[in-house]
Parts: C-alpha cells; structure tokens; sequence
C-alpha cells in the first residue's frame, strides 16, 4: 500500500471534519480563533493526549490539562506537527464546510444546527475521540488564543 493511500485511510476527510465539528460543539459560542483550529489534529492524533482529554470535565481548564508531566512532553512538538497536519486539517474544513454550514474569518464558527453530542456515538473508539475534541474545544474556549499560544 502507498504512503498516500495509507493517509487517506488514517486521516479520513469525513472523520478529521467529525473532530473538528465535535471540537467547534464544545467551544463557548459555538466560535474559535480560526488559528487555534490547526492545533486540534496533532492533539487528538496523540495517544497520551487524547486519552486525557476524554477523562475532562466541564470544569476541567488548561492549567488542569496541562498539569501532568507526560502531557507536557507530548506537546513538545506541538508546532511542527501543527505543521505537519497542515494540510489535512485544511482538507477537514473543507470537508466540513460541505454539510455544516460554517463561518470562517477571524474566527471559525459553526451553526446550532451543527452542534453534535459524542453520547450518541455507540462505538467506544469514536466516541473517546469525539469526547476529546468536545472537551479540547471547551478547554480552549476558556482562555485567551494568545494563552494558549503561549503555554504549548
């Protein structure tokens, strides 16, 4: 199998666009700073740093996320492998923008009507990765970009 075929099985376009619409349905607002969105894929796309996000709360903040030591050092090459995402993640909202109606300018928005709830999904596997985006994108919209920036 060729290294492009592989990638389009593992970064799916309609499953990388289900993060980030489950990601967009946890912020306030249902809003984001479009810049923050590059940072979704690498996040989730990480073991160590998934399986933390899906143990969040609502009451969880960035400071709680970022408490542990291993979490830390998963995020060392947070900036290259935003990156490296680049490209897919740009697939993903283009993919996204084809059946959620979405905004996009400074700020990446989503309508009501496209807010989605990760307790539906029945597979355990979906649903880790779709709490975690939920739970990433309610973390991320406690703070200021500039934070978060700042702290990874």
């Amino acid at each position: 199998m060729k290294v492009e075929n592989l990638n389009t099985v593992l970064f799916n376009p309609l499953f990388t666009s289900n993060l980030i619409l489950f990601f967009l349905s946890g912020t306030k607002n249902n809003k984001i700073k479009t810049e923050l969105i590059y940072l979704v894929l690498p996040i989730l796309y990480n073991d160590k740093l998934r399986v933390k996000l899906s143990k969040c709360k609502s009451s969880s903040s960035l400071k709680t996320f970022l408490s542990d030591d291993d979490i830390q050092i998963a995020l060392l090459n947070l900036s290259q492998q935003a990156k490296d995402y680049y490209k897919i993640t740009n697939t993903s909202i283009i993919t996204l923008s084809n059946y959620s109606n979405i905004q996009i300018s400074d700020f990446i928005k989503i309508s009501q009507k496209s807010i989605l709830n990760y307790n539906f999904e029945k597979d355990q596997i979906l649903r880790e990765y779709y709490k975690s985006a939920y739970y990433l994108g309610l973390i991320f919209s406690k703070e200021d970009y500039k934070t978060i920036f700042y702290k990874f």
